[in-house]
């Protein structure tokens, strides 16, 4: 059943009511050390910051979460989900947009910066699952290799939670013809989470609700956060607010989920 969290925002990470019961953070674009464009908690090694300052930065979420050790992968925008057993699985960088594990101290965690974050747990059976779901990582089945990862570790669909975290949403997600089609030919159900601007015509996409429906179709719990990346300037990166404002880069915010 998917639900809806009204949990106010702290100044460095958001929870999800729905995961209190495991470290795990939604981070916002502050608390690090970054400057301008990135200020201050740029987690996106892949941007034009300075290298050091995204390390401190990563290091402030390592110690927030109380972690010996902070993996996220390359994204690439892909279904690929990978399993964390030991350190032999730790090389960087893990290409894919999805992770989960059974270790301990260890978190797993994506970046975004408008795309959908996921966070997911089975405490019962001892597994964690942590997705970066943009439109394309959505349709093209993440939500699910990540849920299928988590049950092949052991999990059980009935006893985990997902949350989703903050994302562009409806209102800011503006689309075109090519883009409704597109999904639409391959999701016939994709139809309920498109709506047309009355006054502009032009579609609109409910990104945050496509990955709560296929959530809830994988069979778990789901909870989604209402806070808009694009919108809230203040506490989120934008990638597309940032190319609406002519800015030449743009930083990413990390959500992180941990077995204690």
């Amino acid at each position: 059943m998917s639900k809806t969290n009204k949990h106010s925002d702290s100044k460095i990470a958001i929870g999800s009511s729905l995961l209190d019961h495991i470290p795990h953070g939604f981070f916002t674009r502050n608390g690090g050390v970054s400057k301008g464009i990135y200020s201050t908690l740029n987690l996106g090694l892949g941007s034009r910051d300075e290298p050091q300052l995204v390390l401190e930065n990563r290091e402030r979420v390592r110690a927030h979460i109380g972690a010996d050790k902070v993996i996220i992968p390359h994204q690439i925008h892909s279904n690929i989900c990978h399993t964390i057993r030991s350190s032999e699985d730790m090389i960087t960088p893990l290409e894919g947009d999805a992770l989960v594990t059974r270790c301990p101290k260890i978190t797993i965690g994506i970046l975004s910066a408008d795309c959908t974050p996921i966070l997911c747990a089975d405490l019962k059976n001892g597994v964690v699952g942590a997705a970066h779901a943009g439109w394309r990582g959505a349709t093209g089945g993440v939500i699910q290799s990540m849920i299928d990862a988590m049950c092949e570790e052991g999990g059980d669909r009935k006893e985990i939670l997902a949350a989703i975290g903050p994302c562009i949403q409806m209102p800011n997600y503006e689309v075109g013809e090519e883009f409704y089609d597109n999904i639409c030919s391959q999701h016939k159900h994709a139809t309920q989470f498109f709506e047309r601007h009355k006054e502009t015509q032009n579609w609109h996409f409910n990104l945050s609700a496509f990955c709560a429906d296929a959530l809830v179709k994988c069979g778990v719990t789901a909870q989604t956060l209402p806070n808009c990346t694009y919108s809230e300037k203040d506490q989120f990166f934008s990638y597309r607010r940032n190319q609406h404002q002519n800015e030449p880069d743009y930083g990413r915010q990390g959500s992180f989920i941990m077995l204690p």
